[in-house]
């Protein structure tokens, strides 16, 4: 699919043709007309969502978008060849979508990073034959799926630690997590007791898919060490586009003493 740009700076991609700037722009056929869509995100957080690359904001250049890290973005309309462009094109974050019938044709607007779409959203345009309407911004939602989070304790070195066979040997530690999305943002952090048979589960729920890190540490329970950080993981990458639950969760290992994290 071409990607293509009026001379407003506005993103255009066509079925099949190349569209110009609006002196040269060749008029639709009747019963056919334009939508201009502009697209932000949500993410979805333990707060709340969050708003992902404004629209309305000011961006430059083309290619992903900085803060969702959506590299691409398609839209899917009334049986139409799929419309394609990069998520911001010449310093716009949206698309004129051209050769769309007139009514309310339904409009299946997603952004990927590489081959996973990250981002979803269906909505239904309105358009005029023959004439080129602004749908105004289209929230993206985030694409979510279930997740597993374990914690496996042990007795460093951390370069070579010894597995602890159940929490009672490990000393009853609670494990502290936070998880962390591509942009950085906080989106899950917690306190859970330990739970036999180790790995412990930490997190069990649905995460939007993107590139996470985390980092657990253990807390003493008992003993003059009582409330002190006494295992860590350090923080570690783990990457989410699939649902990951069981054994296919994510479980890196606590070690004691701690390590000095970078």
């Amino acid at each position: 699919m071409r990607r293509l740009a009026l001379i407003l700076a506005t993103a255009v991609v066509a079925s099949g043709c190349i569209v110009g700037d609006d002196n040269h722009r060749t008029l639709p056929p009747s019963g056919v007309g334009s939508a201009i869509v502009y697209w932000d995100f949500l993410r979805n957080t333990q707060g709340g969502t969050v708003l992902y690359d404004d629209a309305t904001l000011t961006h430059t250049g083309t290619g992903a978008c900085a803060q969702s890290a959506v590299e691409v973005v398609t839209i899917d309309a009334a049986g139409l060849p799929q419309f394609v462009v990069d998520c911001v094109y010449q310093g716009v974050q949206g698309a004129t979508l051209d050769g769309l019938p007139a009514g309310s044709p339904s409009a299946r607007i997603r952004g990927w990073r590489g081959n996973y779409a990250v981002y979803e959203t269906t909505v239904a345009l309105h358009v005029i034959a023959g004439a080129e309407t602004d749908q105004g911004i289209v929230d993206l939602d985030a694409v979510r799926a279930p997740m597993d989070l374990f914690a496996y304790l042990a007795l460093g070195p951390a370069q070579a630690p010894t597995d602890y066979r159940s929490c009672a040997e490990a000393g009853w530690p609670n494990v502290s997590y936070e998880v962390r999305d591509s942009y950085g943002t906080r989106v899950d952090a917690n306190v859970v007791g330990c739970s036999d048979p180790l790995p412990t589960t930490v997190f069990a729920g649905d995460l939007d898919l993107d590139n996470y890190t985390v980092r657990m540490q253990g807390i003493a329970t008992q003993g003059p060490s009582s409330g002190q950080v006494v295992l860590d993981s350090c923080t570690v990458p783990f990457d989410h586009f699939a649902a990951q639950i069981g054994d296919a969760g994510f479980a890196p290992t606590l070690v004691t003493p701690p390590p000095s994290c970078p």
